[in-house]
């Protein structure tokens, strides 16, 4: 983060580096939206500024991007795992600053991304706490640049169905995609998920 004078006294008044970061974002939206009101700034909250800054408001034009950031647990719902209460606390707290944010959630072991993470009743656990928690949208990523997780397109069409509707049943669309994708062999795939889980 930016150690210059002006920025460290924004973080130490709002108890985080995300101070400096929304003095900078609030800024450039006050600017941008009196030409293009219905534009938005996005800002990531990610890594030092994760934390919510103390005391300040995001412009009403500006989008925070918070992301699922260690220490976390991607395998446990978020309400559920008390490794998950740092970042459940952080988004409260943007929550409270923000009128939008997205979420960047991670969905696979990021330390053995090949081996098959049962996530799946958490991830069904967790759509619905973001939609209950007042989140604008939903980004899922399992996979980086140069490697992929086990069942990627399975993982995707799943959590693209539960953004659209998070009263969907996790398994049910599973099931529809592995039966699609893997014909007879299907109820097979869906018994060994069933069984990893």
């Amino acid at each position: 983060p930016c150690q210059c004078p002006e920025c460290a006294a924004a973080d130490r008044k709002a108890g985080s580096h995300s101070g400096s970061l929304v003095a900078f974002t609030n800024r450039i939206a006050a600017e941008t939206c009196r030409r293009y009101p219905d534009k938005y700034v996005l800002t990531t909250a990610y890594l030092h500024t994760q934390p919510p800054p103390r005391g300040m408001a995001v412009h009403d034009n500006t989008i925070v991007w918070l992301a699922h950031m260690a220490p976390s647990c991607d395998t446990h719902p978020l309400e559920e795992c008390e490794r998950n209460a740092r970042y459940v606390g952080h988004l409260k707290g943007w929550r409270r600053a923000a009128k939008r944010v997205f979420v960047w959630h991670y969905v696979t072991n990021w330390h053995h991304p090949f081996f098959f993470h049962a996530n799946f009743d958490a991830l069904a656990k967790d759509v619905r706490f973001y939609r209950d928690a007042g989140v604008s949208g939903v980004f899922f990523q399992g996979q980086g640049r140069t490697m992929a997780c086990s069942l990627d397109e399975l993982h995707s069409y799943v959590q693209g169905r539960m953004a659209w509707n998070a009263d969907r049943d996790y398994w049910r669309e599973a099931g529809e995609f592995v039966n699609a994708v893997y014909g007879g062999a299907g109820p097979a795939v869906l018994k060994m998920l069933d069984v990893l889980h």
